[in-house]
């Protein structure tokens, strides 16, 4: 497509970028990491940017707020394994909505660019990316930061270091085939809507290149709106072509060790010149004129350029000395342990419209999908990815439960989902875990402020739940198999009575109990013991109703019974150890079930634990509900061995079900919503915010890492085939907590040099009042056999 020369936005023009652009020089880069790295922090960040996940986002805490109406994220051209990219390999990244490619490329002597240079990775953090680059002599630093949600900044940090006194570097957007409407290459959960390109502009007064694309939203009936690309620089062009996509090129002279920085900008836009139907409330297509997009881009990208992106990577680099070290037998898992434990951060967006606080989107590190239900904002079972969370920041994950508080109904229910337009299907609620996520965020945080808040409205929430129950007894059920967390109405765990609203459900009356004594632990924790008491009560009369009316004998398993006729729902399912999770069962029973994890006939797969017993009709290993392994519905018996005693039992289902995540994110690049668990491969959505949960499995099962309100319990397990494992500098409230394990002739454990009394064999337990600031564990125990 020819460039045409367009003098039409005179008027629109801004100030030259010459009086705006900060410079950046290599030297800077190396120096902010110099300044801000520690011995720690190198470590953090040299494994964090080897990890195999290629998106970066607009952070939620530096800079702009994101804008969920206008979010992209970027894939690195690099790293990203999973779809056919037609510029794999390439120096860039690609944004999934609108399958646009951004790339920065060199030439010499006149010659081709090359846009796969030879490049290792200096920095890759969820909102920035680095890569160094080598390539005739010339050092380059390539950094890419998305500066707002829909605006990407580049700086190519160049020194010459070689006899080349002139060179060329390009940037360049491309889309492929620009021709044709949209192509779905990103999977399942993201829907690409740009479609083919209807100009491609170099509007010289702004030295700028802009590409306009027809959009194509689900739902509507063809091209319904625009995408405008405008990609801009810092300095004046050299030339410019539009053959194939937006390319600008930058004549460069440097003398032998001269250093100097080029400035790019790139944004996406999207608009429509008549009202487009967006959902949840959102306004994607803004209705605009062709000179107001065009204008709207221009504007972005000079702002970005005038960024200082220093600033920026400052505070986003000092964001990772949240971060452990760690250390594994299989290296490649500390990069894999820091990627999950980055995932919340990359999901959260920043307040806005009506939320208070920072929120989530399920699968926003993939991109922001708006047009399904996994983009709508936060559940009850979602958040529990805040156990990874309250490893590095346990502070938003108090946010994300604000969320649940600040739209909390009059009668004391949580709605099943909020987001930023308050909450959603309110005649549903959510799971009811708050309480449980809100009081272990409190043990790793220690803010009181916090807990008084949960606690009054969670009791709130505690008085929805007295009145959910009908039939037989006092136990509750849920209102529909929406409401649940496992919603498909064909689980034979709820056809069998009919439907989930008809059954005393097993799972429901598990989480209450747990309920009842995380209010009780606040209670107590916050002074009021007789409030404590009330609730220790109903957990245990909960507690008791279960093991009477759903414990049975002949089969030595709990189920869920029909509400009115008292009809065993006997079928075998995840919710099958959830009485030894909420400390129901007592040690008999609990056997009696644990044998099921060991038998292949049941839930001993390679991959445990199936959602759906291998005997039941309708398992099926990668079947949604029916017997596929959900990561984060495998804490909850992973903690049930722990509290149990079995604590190499719960290292091993921790060291399986993180092997089936890195294993994937290895050949993938991506966490996935839930797993075959017979041979581990990947099902349905991608970079889902709950997969992050092998973090938690391996600093609680493997570590040992365990806060309670008396102190702290450090009850480590090595799985089978490990010989060692470390942590160092774990924040758990204002301490820095460290543990070493490895094997030995006899068990032993000392804290910074000074023996305690063993537990178990293995671990040990110390009050927060006698915990020192910086507290190093050292634990052996003998090899297993």
């Amino acid at each position: 497509m020819d460039i045409l020369r367009s003098a039409g936005l005179t008027a629109l023009l801004l100030t030259a970028i010459s009086t705006g652009a900060i410079a950046v020089q290599q030297t800077d880069i190396d120096k902010l990491l110099a300044d801000v790295r520690s011995d720690h922090l190198d470590y953090v960040l040299t494994h964090v940017s080897k990890k195999p996940t290629p998106y970066i986002v607009k952070s939620y805490d530096v800079g702009k707020p994101t804008d969920y109406d206008a979010d992209y994220s970027w894939h690195s051209l690099r790293k990203e394994k999973m779809f056919e990219l037609p510029y794999r390999g390439r120096l860039g990244v690609v944004n999934p909505n609108s399958d646009i490619s951004y790339y920065i490329g060199f030439a010499f002597d006149g010659g081709p660019a090359e846009f796969c240079p030879p490049s290792k990775t200096k920095l890759h953090l969820m909102d920035a990316l680095v890569e160094a680059v080598e390539i005739g002599g010339v050092h380059a630093d390539v950094c890419f930061v998305p500066v707002a949600s829909d605006t990407l900044l580049a700086a190519v940090v160049l020194t010459n270091a070689g006899p080349k006194t002139s060179f060329t570097v390009c940037q360049v957007c491309s889309k492929e085939p620009s021709e044709n409407d949209p192509k779905q290459r990103y999977g399942y959960g993201l829907t690409v809507t740009a479609g083919r390109a209807l100009s491609m502009v170099y509007d010289a007064p702004s030295d700028a290149m802009r590409g306009v694309f027809t959009e194509w939203p689900p739902g509507t009936d063809g091209a319904a709106g625009k995408l405008v690309c405008t990609m801009a620089g810092a300095e004046k062009s050299s030339s410019q072509n539009a053959v194939g996509g937006l390319r600008m090129d930058y004549e460069v002279s440097l003398a032998k060790d001269e250093s100097r920085t080029l400035l790019f900008a790139v944004n996406l836009h999207r608009y429509a010149d008549k009202p487009v139907k967006s959902p949840w409330d959102m306004t994607i297509y803004p209705v605009e004129t062709d000179d107001a997009a065009a204008h709207y881009g221009l504007r972005l990208t000079r702002e970005a350029i005038a960024t200082d992106m220093l600033g920026l990577l400052r505070k986003s680099v000092a964001r990772y000395d949240a971060m452990p070290d760690v250390r594994f037998p299989q290296e490649s898992w500390i990069a894999d342990y820091y990627a999950a434990l980055e995932l919340p951060w990359a999901e959260t967006y920043s307040p806005q419209k009506k939320i208070r606080t920072p929120f989530y989107n399920f699968t926003r590190a993939h991109g922001n999908e708006p047009y399904d239900w996994w983009s709508y904002g936060m559940h009850g079972h979602e958040n529990l990815s805040t156990f990874t969370l309250d490893i590095t920041q346990p502070g938003l994950s108090a946010d994300f439960l604000r969320g649940h508080f600040a739209f909390q109904l009059r009668n004391g229910m949580y709605p099943y989902g909020v987001n930023q337009n308050g909450g959603w299907r309110e005649h549903i609620a959510t799971c009811p875990l708050i309480a449980w996520e809100s009081w272990n965020a409190y043990l790793w945080s220690g803010d009181k402020k916090f807990l008084a808040e949960a606690y009054a409205s969670c009791k709130k929430n505690h008085g929805y739940w007295q009145t959910r129950h009908r039939g037989r007894s006092t136990l509750s059920n849920w209102l529909d198999w929406l409401e649940n967390v496992r919603d498909d109405p064909d689980l034979p765990t709820w056809s069998i009575t009919d439907g989930a609203e008809n059954q005393e459900a097993l799972d429901i009356n598990c989480y209450l109990v747990m309920e009842d004594r995380s209010l009780a632990e606040m209670a107590h924790e916050l002074g009021q013991d007789k409030e404590a008491e009330q609730f220790e009560a109903s957990a245990s009369l909960r507690a008791k109703e279960i093991n009477d009316q759903l414990w049975h004998s002949e089969d030595g398993c709990y189920y869920g019974r029909d509400t009115l006729t008292g009809k065993w729902a006997r079928v075998h399912d995840i919710s099958t150890f959830f009485p030894i999770w909420a400390e129901i069962a007592d040690k008999q029973r609990a056997e009696c079930i644990l044998k099921l994890l060991d038998d292949p006939k049941s839930f001993g797969t390679d991959y445990p634990i199936p959602t759906l017993a291998v005997h039941e009709s309708q398992f099926g290993a990668q079947w949604h509900w029916h017997g596929s392994n959900w990561v984060e519905m495998t804490w909850l018996p992973l903690l049930g061995l722990k509290s149990q005693g079995r604590h190499d039992q719960a290292a091993d289902l921790a060291y399986r079900n993180a092997k089936m995540v890195f294993d994937v994110l290895k050949t993938q690049s991506h966490f996935r919503e839930y797993y075959n668990s017979i041979d581990g491969s990947p099902v349905d959505l991608i970079d889902y915010i709950w997969t992050c949960m092998p973090a938690a499995m391996l600093t609680r099962a493997v570590f040992g890492v365990d806060p309670t309100r008396e102190g702290l319990v450090v009850m480590p397990a090595l799985p089978r085939g490990w010989h060692e494992a470390s942590i160092d500098r774990l924040r758990v409230r204002d301490k820095l907590v460290g543990v070493s394990i490895r094997e030995a002739d006899k068990a032993s454990v000392t804290l910074n040099g000074k023996p305690l009394t063993l537990r178990e064999n293995r671990g040990c337990f110390v009050r927060w009042a006698e915990l020192p600031a910086v507290a190093h564990f050292d634990i052996t125990f003998p090899a297993r056999r």
